[in-house]
C-alpha cells in the first residue's frame, strides 16, 4: 500500500454518522479508540488490534483522514466519494502486488493452463480430461524409488495397471504435463522414467522445455542464441543426447515457447470475473518485457489441437500445419500504446523465423510460431526428443525420422489400444492363427487407403497408406500367440529446397 501524507483536519470526523450510513455495527468502545487525535497514528492502530471491525473503523478513518477534501467537517457525498475512490486505487494497488508476486503466477498459471484445456474440450466428442495433482517433483521420487523396476511405481499403476492393462479400462491417449525441464541429471533421469511408462501404457508424454536448458535466464535470451544445432552438440549436453538415443524418448514431447494465457485484466477489454473488482485495471509498467505478464506452457495448445483432431476423424494425426490442424486461434491479444502508436503484445514469449523452427525440430522439440499481425499460431512440427539416425539404408533412416515424428506415434498407441481390447475379447473362444490374422486385417484395413493422392481430408480419416499382420503360435505355450502389426503412414510434407536462377541477358 502506498504511503498516504496526512493532511490538517480542523473538525473532527463524526465516526458515529459515518459507520451508521455504512451499516457497520459498533460500539462506543471502537469509537472511543478510533477518535481523530488517535487517527494520526492509525496505522499502529491497525497493526495492533486483532479486531476485524475494530481494523475496518481505524483503516476508514485513517483514509478520512487523509482524503483530499476542501470541506472536512463533517460526513459528506462529496467526502465519500474520495475516500471509495481511494479505497479502490488502494485495493488496486495491493490486487496488483498479489497478481504480479511469484508464488501466486505459479498457482495461477497452473489454474488457467488447466481451465483453457478444459473449456476446449469438445462436449459433442468422446473425450474425458482426468487431473492429477502431483509435483514434478513428487513424482521424482516415485519414479527413483521405483528405479530399479518402474512397474512398481505408483505412476505406472495409475496408468498402465489401472486402465491399460484392465478389463473395461480406458486408457490413456497422452498426458499433458504442466512442467518445465532443463538440461539436469534429475530432469533426464525423470523423462526417461515417464518415458517408459508412456511406451508401456502407450500414451506420450507432452510438456515443455524451460529456457535454463539451453543455459538462458529468459525467453529473450534464449531467442538471441546464434546457432541452436552448435549448441546442442555440445559435450555438456552428452547425457541428453544419450538419453534421446533411447526407445522410450519417441513417447517424450517438449514444446517451446510459452504462449500469453490471458490478456491484463482491463474493465473494457478483459474485465474480471466477478462482482467486486469489476473495474481493476492491472498495471503493466514495461508493455516490451515478458515480465509482467501470465504464461503457459504451450503443451496446452498442443492438447487442444489433439482434441479437435480425435473430435473430426477419431485419430490424432492431424496436428501440425496450417492447412492439416496444427494452427491455433484466439490466441489473447493485448494491445499497448508506444510513442503514440498502438502495438500487439506478441502471444509467444518470443517470436521463431523458419530456420529457427527448424533448429528447434532438429534438436527434437516442439515449437509454436505465431503468425505475425494475428492471435494465431502454428506447429509445424511435432518431433519428438527421439534423435533422428542416419543409415546407410535410405529406408532405415526414413523410417527413423517416422518414429521420431510424435503425431505418427499417436496412430500407433491408438491402434495398441485397441488390438490389446480386441485380443482380450477373443479369450476363451475358438481361435487359429487364420481367424486372428482376418480379424485383426479387416479391422485394420477399415482405416488404410489406397487411392492415389488422397486428400488431405481422406488422409485424416484413412491415416494409413499400406498395412500388414502378421500371427505366429508362440512355441510351448498352446493357445498363446505373437503378432506383428507393419503400417505405413501417409507421409506428411516437410518442405521444400528450392534453387532460383535468373537469365539476365537482354535481347537485342
Amino acid at each position: 500500500m502506498s504511503e498516504v501524507t496526512p493532511i490538517e483536519v480542523k473538525d473532527e470526523i463524526n465516526l458515529s454518522k459515518l459507520f451508521s450510513s455504512l451499516n457497520l455495527k459498533t460500539t462506543e468502545n471502537i469509537l472511543r479508540k478510533v477518535e481523530y487525535e488517535y487517527v494520526t497514528d492509525a496505522n499502529n492502530q491497525i497493526d495492533i488490534t486483532s479486531d476485524d471491525v475494530l481494523r475496518l473503523a481505524a483503516g476508514l478513518s485513517a483514509i478520512f483522514a487523509n482524503a483530499k477534501n476542501e470541506d472536512m467537517n463533517l460526513y459528506n457525498k462529496h467526502l465519500t466519494r474520495n475516500v471509495i475512490n481511494r479505497i479502490d486505487s488502494i485495493i488496486e494497488e495491493q490486487v496488483n502486488d498479489i497478481i504480479h508476486n511469484e508464488k501466486f503466477k505459479a498457482l495461477e498459471k497452473q489454474w488457467l493452463s488447466i481451465n483453457e484445456i478444459y473449456l476446449d474440450k469438445p462436449n459433442d466428442a468422446p473425450i474425458k480430461l482426468s487431473v492429477l495433482d502431483v509435483s514434478k517433483e513428487e513424482l521424482l521420487d516415485d519414479f527413483e524409488t521405483n528405479a530399479v523396476d518402474i512397474s512398481s511405481s505408483d505412476m505406472f499403476k495409475k496408468l498402465y495397471v489401472s486402465e491399460y492393462d484392465q478389463y473395461g479400462g480406458e486408457p490413456y491417449g497422452t498426458m499433458i504435463g504442466l512442467y518445465e525441464f532443463q538440461n539436469t541429471q534429475d530432469d533426464i533421469n525423470w523423462l526417461s522414467l515417464m518415458g517408459k511408462i508412456a511406451t508401456a501404457s502407450h500414451a506420450p508424454f507432452i510438456a515443455a522445455v524451460s529456457p535454463k536448458f539451453f543455459g538462458c535466464e529468459t525467453a529473450e535470451d534464449l531467442a538471441d542464441i546464434k546457432n541452436l544445432g552448435a549448441l546442442m552438440e555440445h559435450p555438456k549436453y552428452g547425457k541428453w543426447n544419450n538419453f534421446r538415443k533411447t526407445e522410450q524418448a519417441a513417447y517424450i514431447g517438449l514444446t517451446v515457447p510459452q504462449f500469453l494465457l490471458r490478456a491484463p485484466y482491463d474493465p473494457d477489454n478483459n474485465p474480471t470475473i466477478g462482482k467486486y473488482i469489476k473495474n481493476f485495471k492491472e498495471k503493466i509498467t514495461s508493455p516490451l518485457s515478458n515480465e509482467e505478464y501470465t504464461w503457459g506452457n504451450s503443451s496446452v495448445l498442443f492438447a487442444k489441437n489433439l482434441m479437435r483432431a480425435f473430435k473430426i476423424t477419431g485419430w490424432c494425426q492431424s496436428i501440425r500445419g496450417p492447412r492439416a490442424g496444427g494452427t491455433v486461434e484466439g490466441l489473447p491479444a493485448h494491445t499497448f500504446n508506444i510513442r503514440g502508436y498502438e502495438e500487439l503484445k506478441v502471444p509467444t514469449e518470443f517470436v521463431i523465423p523458419d530456420y529457427r523452427e527448424l533448429e528447434f525440430a532438429n534438436a527434437g522439440f516442439m515449437p509454436f510460431v505465431y503468425k505475425k499481425g494475428t492471435s494465431e499460431g502454428c506447429f509445424f512440427s511435432v518431433n519428438s526428443l527421439k534423435m533422428v539416425q542416419e543409415y546407410k539404408d535410405p529406408k532405415d533412416s526414413e523410417n527413423s525420422q517416422l518414429i521420431a515424428n510424435i503425431s505418427y506415434t499417436y496412430s500407433v498407441t491408438r491402434l495398441a489400444h485397441y488390438i490389446k481390447m480386441i485380443m482380450r475379447d477373443r479369450i476363451g473362444s475358438s481361435a487359429t492363427k487364420e481367424t486372428i490374422t482376418n480379424t485383426l486385417s479387416s479391422w485394420i484395413n477399415s482405416y488404410v487407403t489406397t487411392v492415389p493422392n488422397p486428400t488431405d481430408l481422406t488422409k485424416s480419416y484413412f491415416p494409413f497408406k499400406a498395412a500388414e499382420i502378421s500371427v505366429e503360435p508362440i512355441e510351448g505355450k498352446i493357445g498363446w500367440y505373437r503378432s506383428n502389426i507393419t503400417i505405413l503412414p501417409h507421409v506428411q510434407f516437410e518442405g521444400m529446397d528450392v534453387e532460383l536462377s535468373i537469365d539476365a541477358r537482354l535481347n537485342s
